[in-house]
This record gives structure tokens, sequence and C-alpha cells, in this order.
């Protein structure tokens, strides 16, 4: 049975594969076949290498060794745990944070503990994996609203008595930016609450658009990573003080969890202390992200959005096509991302492209021409 599944995944195209790295220096990554240039991973500040943060680590590891060991119920938590919790809720504008080891967990933690059967959940169409299976554990019910559209949404807070809203701030997938404002509004006009998964956005989304912060300062609840942006490991739940201590209370994912290592906190810190020293990280970005879109529109490439945001994903449709063009541009030098269904709908494979501060023009446009030559 197995085998046959995995042979219907095979004949589909839909087989995930890990290129198996051995190094990684600056933007390049060494690979099991050569040397790539980076243009698949989320460390958009271009920030994973960088020296202060390094020696983050190496101070860290003496201090602690690496490992938490249990559970902060049970062991406690550092002191740099503590400090990164408030650093988070002075970027966030929150009261509380409850530091994990991913931001899937955050959001499993997050949406399983505070909902429940009695809960009516309207999320976007494109919401993340992890909120939907934390929706579902917390067997609150669903509806979901089509993708950024605020009609759809308020048509369906007019009809039901929904208790929480929920969306990402950056969707993963096509790398649009959610109308937060709006949304934050209806939220309120309907008497729902409002939780934003900001996994993609946390640590350039709100320096980059100013007015999402009182948005942010509204919200019930913000789950992030810190695996993109900060370019370490983990999770966050940053949110009004009696909802982060009744999830610390209450969340299985968290009490059951050995806690996040204090080498992770200290680095993490240090990434947060770089990005707010060296602005000129935002700004590269916002230029490679401009550049991009407007060599992607020069070729009229179908790219899924054109918001200024690092994703940029650009639509093949077929899979098979996608994974040739994928296989191309690996031999060619460039590292990028191939998704396809399930992750994204039917017949809307495509090739995701996330940029980073560190990215020159010269290479996002030899990398834009060798996919228009596949096309």
């Amino acid at each position: 049975m197995i085998a046959e599944k995995l042979a219907i995944l095979k004949k589909q195209h839909r087989i995930r594969e890990r290129p198996v790295v051995a190094a990684r220096k600056h933007n390049v990554i060494q690979t099991h076949m050569h040397d790539t240039i980076d243009f698949s991973s989320s460390d958009y500040l271009g920030i994973c290498q960088h020296p202060k943060v390094k020696n983050a680590y190496k101070n860290a590891i003496d201090q602690y060794g690496f490992g938490s060991l249990a559970s902060p119920v049970i062991s406690g938590y550092y002191k740099c745990h503590q400090a990164l919790e408030e650093k988070i809720c002075d970027i966030t504008q929150q009261e509380k944070t409850l530091l994990f080891n991913a931001g899937f967990l955050a959001n499993l933690a997050a949406l399983s503990c505070l909902l429940d059967k009695a809960h009516l959940v309207v999320a976007d169409k494109f919401c993340h994996t992890s909120l939907l299976q934390g929706i579902q554990l917390s067997n609150a019910k669903l509806k979901r609203y089509l993708h950024n559209d605020m009609q759809s949404l308020e048509s369906i807070l007019q009809k039901h008595n929904a208790t929480y809203v929920v969306t990402e701030s950056v969707f993963s997938m096509d790398g649009d930016i959610a109308q937060l404002e709006i949304i934050q509004q209806l939220s309120q006009k309907y008497q729902a609450n409002f939780i934003i998964d900001d996994a993609h956005g946390f640590g350039w989304l709100q320096q980059q658009i100013k007015t999402t912060m009182p948005v942010f300062q509204a919200a019930s609840a913000i789950t992030l990573s810190l695996s993109k942006t900060i370019a370490t490991s983990g999770g966050a739940i940053a949110g009004k003080e009696d909802i982060i201590e009744y999830i610390l209370q209450m969340s299985r994912v968290y009490q059951y969890s050995t806690g996040l290592s204090p080498v992770i906190a200290e680095g993490a810190l240090a990434t947060l202390e770089i990005l707010e020293q060296e602005l000129w990280r935002q700004q590269k970005l916002q230029e490679n992200i401009v550049y991009f879109n407007e060599q992607a529109k020069l070729r009229n490439f179908k790219l899924l959005s054109d918001d200024i945001t690092p994703i940029r994903a650009l639509l093949i449709v077929d899979n098979a096509k996608a994974m040739s063009i994928y296989h191309h541009v690996i031999k060619q030098g460039f590292l990028i991302a191939c998704i396809r269904p399930p992750s994204v709908p039917k017949n809307t494979a495509r090739l995701r492209i996330t940029l980073n501060s560190n990215h020159e023009l010269k290479e996002i446009e030899k990398l834009l021409d060798i996919i228009y030559g596949c096309l």
C-alpha cells in the first residue's frame, strides 16, 4: 500500500527532495553536487552568518552548554529566555511572550489551547497548515474566507458569530501581504478576537510598513518564527497578559516540551540587536525586491504577487515542468524552491524564490535569465 502511494506521488511529480548541504558561506551553499547561490531560504536580512551572531552562540555554549534539558515548568528557563521574551514584547507592543521550539508549535499551542468546540474560527483560505492543524486539534468550527478577499470575510462575519479571525501577515506560498488593517477593523466591528501569524513578517515587515504597528498592538495574539528573518530556530506567541498566562498554564505543547535552547535565545537576541543597528539591510532588501519585480515584469513572468515582500512566487502550473526548471536552475548554480500540491492548490505549481539583503542585482538578473530560457 505504501509503495503504491509513493508510486503515485512519483508519477504526479510530487516527490519532495532534500538537497544535502555540506557547508554554507555567505549566500553560497555547498551541496552534494556543487556550490549554489541560495535563493531558497528565509534569511531575509542576510543575518545567519553574521560574526556577532556566531560569537553569541559560542559564548552561550561556554556559559550554558547547548540544551535546556527539560521543560521550562520543570527546570525553569534562563535569563536569556526572559530577555528575549521581553524584547519580542517591545517589538510587537504586546504584554507577554512565550517561547517555543518552532513557529509550527507556537501555532499549535495557541489555537489548540485558546479554542474549543464552542468557538467558530474564520481563517484565510491560504492560512498555513500549522494554523489549520491547531484549529483542528481544538475541535473548533472553521470557516474559510477567499484569500485576501475582504468582502468574503465580512460576508461570513455578518452571517455567523465568529470568536476568532486568523490570518498570516505575509503568506508563505504566494508572497503577498494580508490586508491587516481592514481585517482588524472587521474583527473589531463583529466582536471577534484577531490572531496574526507573523512568521514571515517578523523582523522586517513592521519596519518597512509602519502602519501595521497599531494592528499588531490590537491583536489578541501574534505567533511568530525565529527561523526566518531572525535566522536561528524556534517560535513564540506574544499577546495580552491573561492570554499568554493561560497558554503557559494549559498548553500541553508548552508544558511537555523541553525548552528552547539558551544558545538559540542568545543568538536571537544578538540578531535583533544587529537589525536595529544595521538599517541598511532593510533598505537593500527592499531594493532587491523592487528590482526583482521589475525584471520579472520585463520577462512577462506570472508572479502570484507583486507586493514588496522577499517571497517571490513564479507560477508554472504543471508539476513536471516546474521540477524540470528547478533541476536545471540547480545545475546552473542557483538553489530555489519548487512548490507543488498539496502545499498549494492543484495546477498552481510554482517556483518560489526568496530574496535577502546579501543578494546582488547581477545575481537576481542571472537567475531570472536562466528561468526565462526554460519557459
